[in-house]
């Protein structure tokens, strides 16, 4: 008759190395999705996700200012060159920002103006 101690150690041996196989099975599912594929957006999900108009965003690939590829007749965004643009800080203020900028500057130093002389 056998050892039943021996039996059990035995059978917990079995044990720790389908355990080990399985742990090594689940990292390598899990890795894979780690790496996020990169996903393309339209024009309107682009001007969503960056959070400006349509207009602008037309203006900004006119001007060479926006990483877009075309598909077809279709302009496509990939968003991780997108995350990377907005990150890198190369976004410009919007020419209309800019033209709101001056205008209030200009009507500031015209109230000083007024001000002063009276």
């Amino acid at each position: 008759m056998e050892n039943p101690y021996q039996i059990l150690l035995d059978e917990i041996s079995l044990i720790k190395q389908q355990n080990v196989r399985i742990e090594a099975l689940l990292l390598s599912q899990q890795q894979p999705s780690s790496i996020e594929p990169d996903r393309f957006l339209d024009v309107n999900e682009a001007a969503n996700y960056l959070k400006l108009t349509r207009g602008t965003l037309y203006q900004y690939v006119h001007g060479g200012k926006l990483p877009v590829f075309k598909q077809g007749r279709k302009l496509r965004f990939s968003l991780k060159a997108l995350r990377e643009w907005v990150n890198s800080g190369r976004i410009e203020m919007p020419e209309e920002i800019l033209e709101g900028s001056r205008n209030a500057r200009t009507m500031n130093n015209h109230n000083n103006t007024k001000q002063r002389s009276l």
